[in-house]
């Protein structure tokens, strides 16, 4: 992965913006995306709350969706020695 900010928020953010592959039923946009967010908290967790921003927007989706994404927010959560930022944004995109 990249340490460049540039480069992940334009890979990452194309995408987020994918409803195909970021929105996918199955939920492995969402699982996809948990995982470079605990993986960024160590190299910037700069970049890694901003990526998070993404799962703010959950109510919005289907009930299906809803609780994919919810799930991948208290795994994000449950991640050791994450970041202030980090935490802040997913708790507060959780009890949205």
């Amino acid at each position: 992965m990249s340490s460049v900010p540039d480069n992940v928020y334009s890979l990452i953010g194309g995408f987020r913006g994918s409803l195909v592959n970021f929105h996918a039923k199955d939920g492995s946009g969402y699982k996809y995306l948990c995982e470079l967010v605990v993986q960024l908290n160590n190299i910037n967790p700069q970049v890694a709350s901003t990526m998070i921003l993404s799962f703010s927007r959950w109510k919005r989706y289907d009930e299906i969706r809803q609780n994919l994404a919810m799930a991948q927010l208290e795994m994000i959560l449950a991640a050791n020695g994450l970041p202030k930022n980090v935490f802040e944004i997913a708790s507060k995109s959780l009890a949205a």
